[in-house]
């Protein structure tokens, strides 16, 4: 079953523009290799090192985290799509 794109990578495309978008983003190395990265990032950012709960602001650290890890998430929502062929 193909993965829908989401709107906004095709929005303001016409239906032969987004055919094309779509086979140049399911073959591109740079993307699936940016991918690659911000899943690790978003596997760093879910790990809280343990003297990070030693810090009376260690709220705000994981807050800022949590933000890092929903931002990842959208990004990762548009980029991370494969269409079967």
């Amino acid at each position: 079953m193909p993965h829908l794109y989401p709107e906004i990578l095709l929005r303001g495309l016409d239906e032969k523009e987004k055919e094309e978008f779509k086979r140049t983003l399911n073959h591109s190395p740079l993307v699936a290799r940016v991918v690659e990265i911000l899943k690790e990032w978003k596997t760093n950012y879910e790990t809280t090192p343990r003297d990070d709960y030693e810090s009376p602001s260690w709220a705000c650290k994981q807050a800022d985290r949590n933000g890092s890890v929903r931002t990842l998430n959208q990004v990762l929502a548009i980029l991370d799509h494969k269409e079967t062929e």
